[in-house]
């Protein structure tokens, strides 16, 4: 998938452009992947970031930080430049959330059935 923008068409636009089938799940294969999307449709000199949810395998992890075994670090090798990793903050929110709700002292499925009791009738 990829976002461009086009002022002639209303700004940004969301196309897809391949799908494939992986023989597996590293980020080698997905940078080589996704460099050969990048080359096909001539677009590997315009790219500037790389944006996925924050997996280890999309993005330095706390136990890859020094290895560069993510997604990012394999396309810039592979693109021979610094391209921008941007990470989803919709998954960024959900865990903040979900280790904030782990030292709560409370249960919060039972407040959660609570409020639904209490809103609902």
């Amino acid at each position: 998938m990829i976002q461009y923008f086009d002022c002639e068409n209303g700004g940004i636009q969301t196309k897809l452009l391949d799908i494939y089938s992986t023989p597996n799940e590293t980020s080698e294969t997905i940078a080589e992947i996704i460099l050969k999307t990048l080359k096909k449709y001539d677009l590997s000199e315009k790219c500037i970031s790389f944006t996925a949810d924050n997996a280890n395998v999309n993005f330095v992890g706390i136990n890859r930080q020094s290895s560069g075994r993510n997604v990012l670090t394999n396309l810039q090798r592979l693109l021979h430049k610094d391209i921008i990793g941007v990470g989803c903050p919709a998954h960024v929110l959900h865990n903040r959330a979900q280790h904030g709700t782990e030292v709560l002292k409370i249960d919060i499925e039972v407040l959660d059935m609570k409020l639904l009791n209490y809103f609902c009738v």
